[in-house]
């Protein structure tokens, strides 16, 4: 009798422990996928969110929100890559004078230019509230993997060759960051939204060694919605 009590015991205690245990291991998963209420489980940009927020690429745009839609400025774009990076202290001056000292995007793009990852957009200007198009964010995101050497061909009729951004748009395309707008279209002047840019960092580091967290940045600054819709297929 003591032994089959002990038994029961032993298995009522091993169940209690599983039930304990299941929503510990879920919470984690709850609070990175329920961060943002306009962020759908069954878009194609979820995981790369969900992502972006584990290493603290981003936080949000706060009050529980991502704005997928939102269109992505010149200063968000070499933030995220920065945070990517783990955040690298930039040694060199400023060279731009609308890029203020102190700003929460200053430090990023020094280490931009510093990395030739961009050198402005000339007279001395960064434009950091400059919305950042497909072809942008592609030679950016090129540049920063150290401008390796593409095999594929141009499948798309709106990327011209020997363009400034031609070699960067075949390797994206090579290492699966993007496939374009559409099968002959890759929109390099479309303005880049928050959903497509967080995947396409989230696509790189996806073939690339994990970079290192760093503690949680500051939500960035509010942008006018002037995002387009579409995913990036």
């Amino acid at each position: 009798m003591n032994k089959r009590l002990t038994v029961l015991l032993a298995a009522l205690i091993f169940l209690l422990t599983v039930i304990i245990l299941m929503p510990m291991g879920n919470a984690v998963s709850a609070t990175q996928t329920d961060s943002f209420t306009d962020v759908p489980a069954d878009a194609f940009y979820y995981d790369a969110v969900n992502w972006a927020v584990e290493q603290n690429i981003t936080q949000g745009m706060g009050s529980g929100q991502f704005q997928p839609n939102a269109t992505c400025n010149r200063a968000q774009v070499v933030t995220f890559l920065w945070r990517l990076a783990g955040k690298p202290a930039a040694a060199g001056e400023n060279i731009f004078a609308d890029v203020e000292t102190g700003s929460w995007y200053a430090e990023a793009v020094l280490w931009a230019v510093e990395q030739n990852i961009t050198d402005g957009m000339g007279a001395g200007q960064f434009q950091p509230d400059g919305t950042c198009n497909r072809a942008q964010i592609v030679t950016f995101l090129w540049r920063y993997a150290g401008k390796p050497a593409a095999n594929a061909e141009n499948p798309f009729a709106d990327v011209e060759e020997g363009s400034w951004y031609a070699d960067a748009v075949a390797w994206a395309v090579e290492n699966g960051i993007t496939t374009g707008l559409s099968q002959t279209s890759f929109g390099p002047n479309e303005p880049c939204n928050r959903a497509q840019v967080v995947t396409f960092l989230y696509r790189y580091a996806a073939e690339t060694p994990e970079p290192p967290v760093t503690e949680p940045p500051e939500t960035e600054p509010t942008e006018p919605d002037w995002g387009i819709g579409g995913e990036d297929f």
